[in-house]
């Protein structure tokens, strides 16, 4: 293929410039001490090397999001076919942690997926020598599907989205992505939207199949009335406080956020904003900012002992935001207004809480479009209209409870494609 060998040509360039930054940083944090020689294939992790022999099932996420997306597959995966051995990859450190942290009850090995280099993915395939590659949502890595096609191994793409971004910067290259998704065996879509802009790109129709969003398959925990107050009390937060939640935050959002709520919080005594940034590295930056602004700020790790409570906690750990979205009156989801594509809207539908975003919502474009038109969610265009439907719904609190009642029947109503998605990976495993 003269398309992959001009990527891996550019690849190598790439990676040869990055090399440099990425060892010092190591040097200087730790960080990819055990990242890097795996992600190089120079190693496989020990939970993985003791499976030498057996032919595992391969699954794969990109990182966090894309891990929570995969506990309901993997937990039924697992029940459906015990027989099976079951590696799990992440390309990230906290996709990583939270994968160790919520899957190992049916995982049997974790590791840093291989960098998308010719000679990293071989060595990984040939050790693995999986009977099935999985990849949960859209990523596409030309090298592996080169590699897994070459030894006969199957690959299904599956709760794959393509947004009109993603989309459009693809077309721009269509002659290279179309033989590579051809490599796919199978690609399993959100919706036909998704399904055209595939074939549009090149992938074999016959091969595209929608079975919808495996987000909605997600587990929503409900929270008792005792737990929703050890919760509070966890996060220092006294019983009669009312909470705003703004969950995957990017800078400026954090920003944005806090100086709504200074606003807010003069007006509606009592408040409390639980923020949770998206990346770890922001977690302390976000806590200096709202001590900055004068707020009692708190972190989830450590909600203090003082006597005065706090107005801001800072949710610096990883995988909470669904149960701290059943103390919430609402939820504002970022990456919305920072240009991120926005995040998953449906932790807060899932409990019933009214669902607020930005105008930035091309990853999730159709469920945003979904949320508004059921009463469930509000799109606001800019941060002053954010501070306006904030302030309605808190001196409204019979709409906020009405839409988060839109908002939890919107996601039941639509679960289903996790038993679509099992019945495709029992078809190949019954011709492995």
């Amino acid at each position: 293929m003269t398309g992959l060998f001009a990527y891996n040509l550019a690849l190598l360039g790439f990676f040869t410039g990055a090399l440099p930054y990425y060892l010092v940083r190591d040097y200087r944090t730790g960080r990819y001490r055990e990242a890097l020689p795996e992600k190089l294939g120079l190693r496989m992790n020990p939970s993985v090397t003791r499976l030498k022999g057996a032919r595992p099932v391969w699954f794969h996420a990109l990182s966090v999001g894309e891990v929570i997306s995969a506990k309901p597959l993997i937990r039924a995966f697992r029940q459906r076919y015990p027989e099976e051995l079951i590696v799990f990859s992440t390309n990230t450190q906290s996709g990583q942690e939270i994968a160790r942290q919520i899957l190992a009850e049916w995982v049997d090995g974790f590791f840093f997926a291989p960098l998308d280099l010719p000679h990293a993915v071989n060595r990984v395939v040939r050790r693995l020598r999986p009977k099935l590659y999985v990849l949960i949502e859209t990523d596409i890595w030309p090298n592996i599907l080169h590699y897994l096609h070459r030894d006969r191994i199957p690959a299904v793409l599956m709760n794959a989205r393509m947004s009109p971004r993603s989309f459009n910067g693809y077309c721009r290259a269509k002659s290279f992505i179309g033989p590579v998704l051809r490599l796919y065996d199978q690609i399993l879509v959100q919706a036909e939207v998704e399904r055209n802009r595939f074939v549009v790109l090149g992938a074999d129709r016959s091969r595209v199949l929608v079975t919808g969003n495996l987000k909605f398959d997600q587990d929503a925990p409900y929270l008792t009335a005792p737990e929703q107050s050890g919760l509070r009390l966890e996060l220092g937060i006294k019983e009669g406080r009312r909470i705003v939640l703004a969950s995957s935050t990017h800078e400026p959002e954090e920003e944005i956020i806090l100086s709504i709520f200074g606003r807010l919080g003069r007006k509606h005594p009592g408040l409390t904003l639980v923020i949770a940034p998206r990346e770890k590295e922001c977690f302390e930056n976000t806590y200096r900012l709202a001590k900055k602004k004068g707020f009692v700020t708190a972190r989830r790790t450590d909600p203090g002992t003082g006597d005065d409570e706090p107005q801001v906690v800072v949710l610096d750990t990883i995988g909470e935001l669904a149960r701290v979205s059943a103390l919430a009156e609402m939820i504002f989801v970022g990456g919305s207004i920072a240009d991120h594509g926005g995040h998953n809207l449906l932790e807060g539908a899932a409990q019933g809480r009214p669902v607020l975003f930005g105008p930035i919502m091309y990853n999730f474009k159709d469920m945003a479009a979904s949320m508004v038109q059921v009463g469930a969610g509000i799109q606001v265009h800019n941060p002053e209209e954010l501070a306006s439907e904030l302030d309605r719904l808190l001196t409204d609190p019979e709409t906020a409870i009405r839409m988060g009642q839109q908002g939890r029947s919107f996601f039941f109503e639509n679960k289903g494609a996790l038993e679509r998605n099992l019945e495709v990976l029992g078809k190949f495993l019954a011709t492995g």
